[in-house]
């Protein structure tokens, strides 16, 4: 299951893999996720893994759904673990400009890049946060005050 942010020669993608713990009884260790990021930029491409939580998806979930109805708001994707950070601003263009921070290994090797796509990705990237939350539903409790539909 995956999601992806941008062009065809200029994007971020971002890949389900698996639950981290599928076994666990543990309410803060069942809804871990291991995930990749993919970036590919002029002049540089990085593919490297990430953990991120159930909650993640939901908070980017309502972030998009916001954005579909209030013109200025703007789109955010941030990882509990700080392995990715992206906010999505809607400019007069149509296009969406998509400013990120890859944040690789600890000690953090860091990669600032921008991306840009059509403001239609949005239906598009609701679907694929719905596939994707389908798949691995939070199964604990959830970090977030949002509550899943």
């Amino acid at each position: 299951m995956n999601m992806k942010i941008g062009s065809e020669s200029k994007f971020v993608q971002i890949k389900i893999l698996k639950r981290s713990y599928p076994e666990s009884d543990d309410d803060s260790d069942i809804d871990w996720l291991d995930g990749e990021v993919k970036v590919v930029v002029p002049g540089f491409q990085a593919l490297y893994k990430t953990y991120l939580r159930t909650d993640d998806l939901l908070y980017f979930y309502e972030s998009l759904r916001i954005a579909t109805i209030d013109q200025g708001a703007t789109i955010e994707f941030n990882t509990i673990e700080e392995g990715l950070y992206l906010i999505g601003t809607k400019q007069t263009t149509g296009q969406i400009l998509w400013e990120g921070i890859a944040n690789v290994g600890r000690p953090k090797n860091q990669l600032k890049f921008t991306v840009e796509s059509d403001s239609q990705l949005i239906d598009h990237l609701i679907n694929d946060v719905n596939k994707i939350r389908d798949q691995y539903p939070i199964l604990g409790k959830s970090k977030t005050n949002i509550q899943p539909e």
